[in-house]
């Protein structure tokens, strides 16, 4: 019988810590890529805010931050959206997927100072409906 995976477990947010950092390491040397303590950290606020904006901003630094001229942050980026996949409750994997999907689109020098969309690698994003503007002083 196999035990369920909980990013809320101690241990599991270890092994998974230690599988994403072999993974950045695997896709390169650089400051900019990202650490598994802060991610898990930001991945953590992601699930109990039900809001992906912390982590997403923060990939999205890291991916744009970075060159990747093996493709190696992309495939870590996706191992981790498909181990959070399979790990999360399903009320939670939504919002962590849609972040990490996003990631995967972003505009960035992804594989080689390349951009993203243009690398033909994945499908732009269609645009949304813009976001209500705030009053003045509110």
């Amino acid at each position: 019988m196999s035990r369920t995976f909980s990013i809320q477990n101690r241990s599991d947010r270890e092994l998974l810590a230690q599988q994403i950092s072999r993974q950045f390491e695997e896709a390169g040397k650089s400051e900019h890529l990202p650490d598994p303590t802060r991610f898990l950290s930001y991945l953590n606020v992601a699930l109990e805010n039900r809001s992906p904006t912390l982590l997403l901003s923060y990939l999205t630094w890291c991916q744009g931050s970075a060159t990747d001229p093996s493709g190696g942050f992309l495939r870590a980026i996706e191992l981790l959206r498909d181990t959070l996949a399979s790990a999360l409750e399903p009320a939670q994997a939504p919002a962590a997927g849609n972040c990490i999907d996003l990631v995967l689109r972003c505009a960035g020098p992804a594989t080689g100072g390349r951009h993203l969309l243009s690398s033909g690698r994945v499908p732009a994003l269609r645009p949304g409906p813009a976001l209500p503007r705030r009053a003045p002083g509110r």
